[in-house]
């Protein structure tokens, strides 16, 4: 779709007509309309796109996102989004497929813990989601799904998928650790986008890639109806150069760009009829300019055996502290160690004023790791680290971080969703049921609320 002197009501009609399923505000179609009654339009095809970092305003600026913009107001749209648990990437995508929070659903981290620290390993693998999820209540009923670069799907029984995975290992490549995970014909479109090949692409490569991916998924024979999609330009952006800075805008630039190429393959494929689209951010990013590192404490107290070896750093622990950026968890072998390193830890609290510890009554209503015996939450302006070595305090790298806060984006657009619909007040809980309900599915063990007044009225409940 072009976008040079495209105005806001004039994309808004691009959309839909691409969509061919919502319909203005006058019209009293199916799509559109508020009454209660006719059967509930199941859409055929549900795109969900998540957009690492993704905040509700640029989600509803037509000069920046023109395309989502648009979506929003041809659909329904959050003026927020509560996250909930673990601010990061693994646990937050679980919980928008899931609608449990990560202490739950068991994707309580980014990478894996071990008794060497945590771990390069990701939680990749799909068996490390606990209880039923979208993607696997659509297989149940056998209903194609596509899922692409989506966290925790290694080895998901998915007829169209390419995992999130990295290369960690000298000579690897990102295409090359894909080999076998990915689905040939998906692992191919992606190999057309310049620069995809490289050992990791830069983030706008990937993003690219993966997008070429889904395209590629949607014209697919097999024909999903339902297609996941991560696309983290934005938060790699954020992190490196902090929010409003110029790369971030760009980010957000090609996302929308890449998601205006999506509802065009969606058209060349002939889907158009019945599709809908649901975009979302994963978590809030708040600027941050110190890191803290309480595992160099531990260490010097002797909880923690330095071992240059292992990429953590880390030989063996009694005691050790997992960072999940400004929420962190500290585990313990014993009791005498857990009461050690707290000792340790609520006295540095105290000097240095840049974190405070959470006891375990107050991390389990933060939704944190269970196996945790306490926690850590950073004061704003801070993010933990996993280094075992050099001062406690230290200029940050990165310039954002999650804190769990709300604000993230929703828009959902298309078949079976009423137009001009503003959500006042959601939970990152509350995607799953209410996308599970849109497609008619049961989802099993929620914790979040379908927000059926997003939806056109009539039909039976599907929970």
């Amino acid at each position: 779709m072009s976008r040079g002197g495209v105005g806001p009501a004039l994309m808004i009609v691009a959309v839909m007509g691409a969509l061919a399923c919502v319909q203005t505000p006058d019209a009293r179609g199916p799509a559109a309309s508020d009454q209660s009654g006719g059967p509930r339009r199941t859409p055929g095809l549900l795109l969900l796109v998540s957009v690492e970092g993704l905040r509700a305003a640029p989600a509803r600026d037509p000069a920046q996102m023109p395309t989502v913009a648009a979506l929003s107001a041809a659909g329904a749209w959050a003026q927020g989004v509560r996250g909930v648990g673990t601010p990061l990437t693994y646990p937050a995508h679980a919980t928008i497929v899931t609608g449990r929070a990560p202490d739950a659903h068991g994707v309580v981290a980014d990478r894996l813990l071990g008794r060497r620290g945590v771990r390069g390993i990701f939680f990749w693998h799909a068996t490390r989601v606990q209880g039923p999820s979208l993607w696997q209540s659509m297989r149940a009923a056998d209903r194609p799904v596509a899922a692409i670069g989506w966290p925790s799907t290694v080895g998901a029984a998915a007829p169209l998928i390419v995992p999130d995975l990295v290369p960690l290992r000298p000579g690897e490549t990102w295409l090359g650790v894909l080999e076998g995970a990915a689905t040939p014909g998906l692992l191919e479109a992606m190999r057309q986008v310049p620069g995809s090949t490289d050992m990791w692409p830069a983030p706008r490569i990937r993003d690219a890639a993966l997008s070429r991916a889904a395209c590629a998924a949607v014209r697919d024979p097999l024909a999903p109806q339902l297609v996941l999609l991560r696309l983290s330009e934005p938060a790699a952006a954020l992190q490196t150069h902090g929010p409003a800075s110029p790369p971030v805008r760009e980010a957000l630039r090609r996302v929308d760009q890449r998601l205006s190429e999506l509802l065009a393959c969606i058209d060349v494929a002939g889907r158009r009829a019945g599709a809908a689209v649901a975009v979302v951010g994963d978590r809030v990013l708040s600027p941050v300019h110190t890191r803290i590192d309480p595992n160099t404490l531990l260490a010097q107290a002797g909880l923690i055996v330095r071992d240059a070896t292992p990429t953590s750093g880390v030989g063996s622990w009694r005691a050790l502290v997992r960072a999940t950026d400004a929420l962190a968890t500290v585990y313990a072998t014993d009791e005498q160690a857990a009461l050690q390193a707290r000792d340790l830890l609520e006295r540095a609290a105290g000097r240095s004023g840049a974190f405070r510890v959470l006891g375990a009554a107050r991390l389990q209503e933060l939704r944190g790791d269970p196996r945790a015996w306490f926690g850590l939450e950073a004061a704003p302006g801070y993010v933990f680290g996993d280094a075992p070595v050099g001062p406690l305090l230290r200029p940050a790298r990165r310039r954002a971080a999650g804190r769990g806060e709300a604000g993230s984006a929703f828009v959902l657009a298309g078949a079976g969703v009423r137009v001009r619909q503003i959500v006042p007040d959601m939970s990152l809980l509350d995607v799953a049921p209410t996308l599970a309900q849109l497609l008619g599915l049961p989802l099993e063990d929620v914790e979040g609320r379908a927000l059926v007044g997003l939806l056109v009225a009539g039909g039976a409940a599907a929970q």
